[in-house]
């Protein structure tokens, strides 16, 4: 059982946050708070798990949205960390879109980490 998600740059959380979670989860706020953001995340970061290769042209896509879409908007080189946790195990993946003339759509896997 999932028992821990992390993000940042992720949508409206431009700051790292981490939600411990429990056998059942109500999340509540005012609109556009990150409600449907945090309980799409999970399906998110195992679509980016799943996924072989970390380039913007082969980028999972979830919902119709790509890395772009759901980078925080706040950011020049836009950057995502996800992270989820279960048992005593954390896997965190960041992944950031640097632009060149040569792949101007590249997104690289920047940071692995596994505990």
């Amino acid at each position: 059982m999932i028992q821990r998600i992390a993000c940042q740059g992720y949508k409206s959380f431009s700051q790292e946050v981490h939600v411990d979670l429990a056998d059942v989860n109500v999340f509540f706020g005012r609109n556009n708070s990150g409600k449907t953001t945090m309980v799409r995340l999970p399906t998110y970061i195992l679509a980016i798990l799943s996924s072989y290769r970390f380039d913007a042209a082969h980028d999972p896509v979830l919902d119709g949205q790509r890395f772009v879409d759901v980078a925080s908007a706040e950011q020049a080189h836009p950057r995502i960390m996800t992270g989820i946790g279960w048992d005593e195990h954390y896997l965190a993946v960041t992944r950031q879109h640097i632009s060149s003339a040569e792949e101007p759509n590249k997104v690289w896997l920047t940071h692995l980490q596994v505990d």
